[in-house]
Formats: C-alpha cells, structure tokens, sequence
C-alpha cells in the first residue's frame, strides 16, 4: 500500500465523495486486499487460478461484517468498483468485474493487489462527477500534497513556508507553493521556490496524455516563469530577501542567495516536456522523498541529483521489441525496460556535523560570505 497514492489518507474524515465518504472507500479496500493476499497466497499454494468468483449479495454482506460499514454504503463502494456492460469507463480502472446476466462478480486478486486502486478511484469520481470533485475534493488533494513535502523538507532541517503571496509584488502574480530555505553558512541561504501539481496518477496511456491539457503541467510551468518576472524587480528581490530573513531565528548580517525552481508532480518526472524541464526541474515526489530524505539536508547532494536526473533516467532504460501474433497478422512494437533500479546513496552532513566542520574549515582558511568563491 506505500506504492498507492496516499496524499489523502490522513484527511480521509474530511473528503465526501458522491455516495460515500473516502474513509468508508479506505477501509472496505484495505478488507478487499486483505482478502485478495489470502486467495492468491491460497492459490499458489493449491497451484489452481488465482481468481474466484462471488456473489454480490454474498461479498456486500461479508465486507459490512468485516468493516462494521453500512451495508448501503458498502454497496455504494463497491459499485465503484465493479466493472459492468453499462460502464462508460474504460475496464482497466476497475479491479472486479460483473458477468452479464449474472448476480456474480469476478474477481482477480493480483489486480487488486498490485493496481493503485486509491487513485483509480478518484479518477473514476473525477470523470463521473466533476463538479463534485473539483469543489470538494480537488482542494483536499493541492493542500495535502503541499502540507506533505513541506514536513519533507522539515524533517531535514530546511526553513518551510506554504502558500506565499505575490500579489503585493506583483498584482496577478501566483503564489509559491513552498518556499524552501537552506541555512548555508559558508554562502547565506539557498532557495528552492517549488510549485506543487497533483493530478491523479495514470492508469493507461491516455491518462499520461492528460498533463498536457493546459490546465496541467504548461499551466505549472507557466505559474513558474510569472513567479520568476515577479521576483526579478527590486521590490521583488527585497520582498525574497525579507521573507528569508523572516524565517531564520539567527539572520546572517551578510551573504549570497542563489535561488533554483522546482516542480514537484505526484507522478509525472519531465515526460512530454523535455525543452521546459531542462530549465526548471520536474520530479515526482516519491522521487524527491527519496532524494531528499537521503540528503540529511545537504543541498549540493539534491542538486547533483537533479542535476544529473535526466542522464541518470535516460540511462537506467533501455530499447526492447515486444512481438505478438493474431491469426495470420504479427505485430511488433518498441518498448521501454529498465535495466538498472535507480537508488539514492545515503548521505552524511547535519547529522555527523560535517556542514559544520566544512563551515569551521572554511573560515579558518579565510573564507567569507560575502565572497565564497574567492
């Protein structure tokens, strides 16, 4: 379950979905895979098909027993997750399905057990009910997203502030998302400005295509490139500079501050926007959890690693041929594999004290803030 799309599952007693609220969705699901890891272990253990068949009354009963749910509301979720002849949906969404002319359902428990069912669901009441979910979910989904990487980078020691307004500095000009500050000794502070896009991971490939809707992925690096021409004015650059102040209980008196962008996505990493990646990054944020945790909070660790993502990326894939034939007619296509698991090496700074012998060093050798290259 850390592999599904977990941004909501500490606001579950906030969200109504249509029907039911998503805290009824969570714990029916976790019965459901709880049942599908019996059956396939089951399974493989008699060497017989992992896949059963039940009745729907049958399974509505068990889950209500199980959960201690409303049985109407049980049925209500379960109804999103049964695939059916009068489903306008596309059947990969859906991890049980429902036999024409039958009270029966078929259940297949890998495809439960390795589907993100979490976000299956959500798209599924994005498309079935979209003013419902932009009003009373989507919000839920932009907060928590950002409440989640702000106590990322808290955890490693960085200044955090959310949701940082523009609009004195520039009138029309988006918020930060995060505001990312590191404490450098030896330089002053760097920033990372990160703009934060939660859409609901993809299933298939039409849903990929979705981050280039206008409303996406162009519209995060559109807010960027705003937030950039607002802060390149002096009033700007003295509104940054106060706000970085204002986080540091011990201000440096002098010193630099470099500044990088950042987009951090819920799945996508760059794909479909090579030319506006390559001047401000893209991550996912399993991506930039795992880099970031690594870190213990050195920001030359996570700009190497960003720095180098893209090679890094495009060099753990490589080329295959997938070949399949039907009939007389034999199909080959090109695929993508990976060849190696990419992983983060574990970084030593603030937890030995290296950044603060490296700072001590450095002074000691004449080093100055005000001048750190020299």
């Amino acid at each position: 379950m850390e592999l599904n799309f977990d941004i909501l599952d500490s606001e579950t007693d906030h969200i109504a979905l249509v029907g039911y609220p998503y805290r009824a969705f969570r714990d029916v699901y976790e019965y459901l895979l709880a049942k599908c890891l019996y059956h396939q272990y089951w399974a493989e253990a008699n060497e017989t098909w992992p896949t059963f068949q039940y009745p729907q009354d049958a399974l509505v009963h068990e889950v209500h027993r199980g959960t201690e749910i409303e049985t109407e509301v049980v049925q209500s979720v379960l109804s999103d997750l049964i695939y059916n002849e009068q489903t306008k949906m596309q059947p990969m969404y859906y991890p049980i399905v429902s036999q024409a002319g039958s009270r029966d359902l078929i259940m297949i428990p890998q495809t439960l057990i390795t589907s993100d069912a979490p976000s299956r669901l959500l798209r599924i009441h994005a498309t079935k009910n979209p003013k419902h979910f932009l009003s009373r979910v989507s919000n839920h989904l932009g907060t928590r997203f950002v409440d989640k990487l702000a106590n990322l980078f808290e955890s490693q020691g960085f200044f955090v502030k959310k949701n940082v307004q523009l609009e004195n500095v520039s009138k029309g000009a988006p918020d930060i998302d995060l505001l990312i500050v590191s404490r450098e000794r030896t330089l002053g502070y760097f920033v990372f400005l990160i703009e934060a896009k939660s859409p609901i991971p993809s299933s298939w490939a039409k849903d990929h295509l979705r981050v280039t809707h206008s409303d996406s992925m162009p519209k995060a690096f559109k807010q960027v490139r705003r937030i950039l021409d607002a802060l390149k004015s002096e009033v700007g650059t003295d509104f940054m500079l106060k706000q970085v102040i204002s986080m540091d209980p011990e201000p440096f008196p002098e010193g630099m501050m470099p500044l990088r962008t950042l987009i951090a996505t819920s799945e996508n990493a760059g794909m479909f926007f090579d030319t506006e990646s390559s001047a401000t990054s893209v991550v996912d944020y399993r991506t930039l959890t795992q880099i970031v945790q690594n870190s213990d909070g050195d920001v030359v660790y996570i700009l190497k690693i960003l720095n180098e993502a893209r090679d890094a990326f495009q060099a753990s894939y490589q080329s295959a041929t997938q070949t399949f034939t039907m009939g007389n007619i034999t199909v080959q296509y090109e695929v993508t594999q990976m060849s190696t698991i990419r992983t983060y090496e574990k970084n030593v700074w603030k937890s030995e004290g290296v950044d603060v012998s490296v700072a001590d060093d450095f002074f000691a050798n004449g080093g100055s803030r005000a001048n750190p290259l020299g």
